[in-house]
């Protein structure tokens, strides 16, 4: 800034001179206002923006119609200048030049960015977009709005990251009818504040499609002196068969995003008949373990949810064995060669028949393992209603 001048807190930033090729109009100079005031940082917030921006005239003279653009817009820290997100949507408006155009926009501020600005030490979000006339030889102009954030001063109350996980710390569960179940949330935060959340549920008469979550319990809870606090739910419903989601959803400060995690309550076996054979679409059998791996599977009728499991595969016993893993393919037929809970997992919903393996389920395989994997489909009473056969799985 040139000493002496004052600062302008809406107005862009913007080179006056866009040099353009001779006989077209150039975008020469953009500036932004807001009507918002101060932007809480609490939760997301929309604001209205205009645009305004200058064309000028044909050199060679005459009237030219162009069309004013502007593909996408970028949030920046005060400070630093560190980019915190994009808004991926366009702007553009025909005008004959040379002229003075105002755009709109209604700019929506994720919760999430505006924590990150206040991480950055900043009680200042900048805005940018670059607009051009739209020829080929256009030369882009960048404007800056300046937003001011209410609450970011001496280092402001934020969320950084929720991780959910059940009481004996798996992402998901399945468990008998009347069994004891908590979750636990690990939420890591900066600054000093009030948290509030409410841990809410969805049970299986809506998990199937659109799950619709209802209250569990309320939470309110002052947090400092610290980086990180865990919180346990109450205790889950049990009670009826069927897939559940449980999540913690923070009211202040706002997170945009409220994951949920599964668990899964089978109902009590009456003689049932025998589970339905099925089939394995990928990995081939024997195949490795990559980071983009998924597991694929044909649906089940009567499926609720499906279970994808990964077991060690099962070492000879024998006098003088040495211990190695038995080679070659798992079982295709006949009773499986495992005994016991797999040694990690996915719980996927009825919808899917593809999942990847997630961060946690992979931290349970050693590198260089040969494990078998397969799926079991559990039907809506938590009885297994399918199950696939058994096959290899090597990590590299």
């Amino acid at each position: 800034m040139i000493k002496g001048m004052r600062p302008f807190p809406a107005l862009a930033l913007l080179a006056l001179c866009a040099w353009a090729s001779p006989g077209t109009a150039a975008v020469t100079a953009v500036s932004a206002v807001h009507g918002a005031g101060n932007i809480p940082v609490n939760r997301s917030q929309v604001v209205t923006v205009r645009w305004q921006v200058q064309v000028s005239g044909n050199p060679t003279g005459g009237p030219q119609t162009v069309t004013v653009r502007s593909p996408r817009g970028r949030f920046l820290s005060g400070v630093s200048l560190v980019q915190l997100g994009t808004v991926d949507a366009p702007l553009a408006r025909r005008v004959e030049a040379p002229a003075t155009v105002t755009i709109g926009e209604r700019l929506r501020i994720p919760a999430g960015v505006l924590q990150k600005a206040v991480r950055e030490g900043g009680a200042v979000l900048r805005y940018q977009r670059e607009f051009d006339d739209g020829t080929s030889s256009a030369v882009a102009v960048t404007g800056e709005l300046m937003l001011n954030l209410s609450g970011a001063s001496g280092g402001g109350f934020a969320i950084d990251r929720i991780s959910l996980r059940f009481d004996d710390d798996a992402p998901q569960r399945l468990v008998a009818q009347d069994a004891a179940l908590q979750a636990r949330a690990e939420v890591s935060f900066t600054g000093t504040g009030l948290l509030r959340a409410v841990w809410e549920i969805a049970d299986p008469a809506s998990t199937m499609g659109r799950p619709v979550f209802r209250t569990l319990r309320s939470v309110r809870q002052q947090l400092s002196a610290s980086d990180r606090v865990r919180l346990t739910s109450p205790r889950l419903p049990t009670a009826q068969a069927g897939l559940y989601q449980i999540r913690l959803r923070l009211l202040e400060p706002a997170l945009d995003a409220a994951p949920a995690i599964y668990y899964f309550v089978r109902g009590r076996a009456v003689g049932q008949p025998a589970p339905a054979r099925l089939s394995l679409l990928g990995p081939r059998d024997g195949g490795l373990l990559a980071a983009d791996t998924r597991f694929r599977w044909q649906a089940v009728e009567g499926a609720s949810a499906y279970r994808l499991e990964i077991h060690e595969r099962p070492r000879p016993s024998g006098p003088g064995d040495d211990g190695a893993p038995v080679p070659g393919s798992a079982t295709q037929g006949g009773a499986p060669p495992v005994e016991g809970p797999p040694l990690t997992g996915m719980l996927v919903p009825a919808g899917q028949t593809a999942s990847g393996l997630s961060a946690a389920a992979r931290s349970h395989l050693a590198s260089g393992g040969d494990y078998l994997w397969r799926v079991q489909a559990i039907g809506a009473d938590g009885r297994i209603v399918g199950v696939s056969p058994l096959r290899g799985l090597r990590l590299p």
